[in-house]
């Protein structure tokens, strides 16, 4: 089952804080997943979800506040075409339902919604919960973060994207062949969302992928810095042989200050090893094998410089 279909099961769970709330969260419903059929004049609103559970949800919501009656049917999967679950509301109320969710009216601001009816804090965040379930998906946070609403007039667009920005939660909108997107990119965005509408364990879903990501990344930053570290360490201590080895050959090991041969025998004895090696078989500080193989480098540059670099 993918991310969104879980979190929208968690949604249809929780109970809407009164009949207001679940009046508001079933005109976003409507007005994103909803259609007007009229056959024989007779006039029903269809809805459209592949989400069992939200395909209930609405049944009970159009039902409890509506003088209508609502079915459910289940499409088969033909080809390519997912299955999809229809609700079916039929009845007196299904014109009122109709004017309330201003499917068919264009009201610049409210998207053709009474603004009386979805005023308050507690009913607009309703109504984001019904435009999400209706016509929202969430990507699977290991896969990135993305979600969506699938709005299909920019005056709905517009009016979540305003209630989301009373909550600071940052959205935008795009165009999608006939429709128009409303989507967050942004992960922090994407936990506050999903803890407005009342998704409580899916943005703690969210919040574990990203602190296991985060951990990840981290380990893969300290493996590859090490990994670096290994290789400056081993390139420099090529060099420093290789320089030690031109002593030895033009000027003799034997004739440098004893503190000097010991750690140039050191170094040749073990090509690879790092300062804190040299310094722990020498039993002396890290800085004083650092120092002394500096004095040897540049001992070597003005051998090279006087005999010449193959010398």
């Amino acid at each position: 089952m993918s991310f969104s279909s879980v979190t929208k099961d968690e949604l249809t769970t929780l109970k809407l804080k009164g009949e207001s709330a679940s009046r508001a969260a079933l005109l976003a419903l409507t007005k994103t997943a909803g259609s007007l059929i009229i056959s024989n004049g007779s006039m029903a609103i269809q809805y459209t979800t592949e989400s069992y559970s939200v395909a209930k949800f609405t049944s009970k919501l159009a039902s409890r506040l509506y003088a209508v009656e609502a079915s459910v049917a289940v499409t088969e999967k033909t080809g390519r075409a997912a299955r999809n679950v229809i609700v079916t509301v039929e009845g007196s109320g299904c014109a009122e339902l109709i004017s309330d969710s201003g499917l068919f009216s264009l009201d610049e601001g409210n998207a053709g919604i009474d603004p009386a009816r979805i005023s308050g804090d507690t009913y607009k965040i309703a109504f984001v919960r019904g435009a999400f379930l209706g016509a929202g998906s969430v990507n699977e946070p290991t896969r990135g973060y993305n979600l969506e609403i699938v709005c299909r007039e920019t005056e709905l667009s517009k009016l979540l994207i305003g209630m989301l920005s009373e909550h600071g939660i940052a959205a935008k909108t795009r165009k999608r062949k006939e429709t128009h997107v409303l989507y967050i990119k942004d992960a922090d965005m994407i936990s506050g969302f999903l803890a407005l509408i009342g998704a409580s364990d899916a943005a703690l879903r969210l919040e574990e992928v990203r602190t296991l990501k985060s951990i990840s990344n981290n380990i893969n930053r300290v493996g590859n810095c090490d990994v670096a570290n290994m290789q400056k360490t081993a390139e420099t201590a090529a060099i420093q042989s290789k320089s030690i080895e031109l002593i030895a050959k033009v000027y003799g090991l034997e004739r440098l200050p004893n503190e000097l041969r010991q750690i140039a025998e050191a170094r040749l004895n073990n090509r690879e090893a790092s300062l804190t090696s040299l310094a722990e078989e020498l039993e002396i500080g890290r800085s004083a094998v650092n120092y002394r193989l500096q004095k040897l480098m540049k001992l070597a540059e003005e051998l090279r410089f006087k005999y010449g670099e193959g010398s």
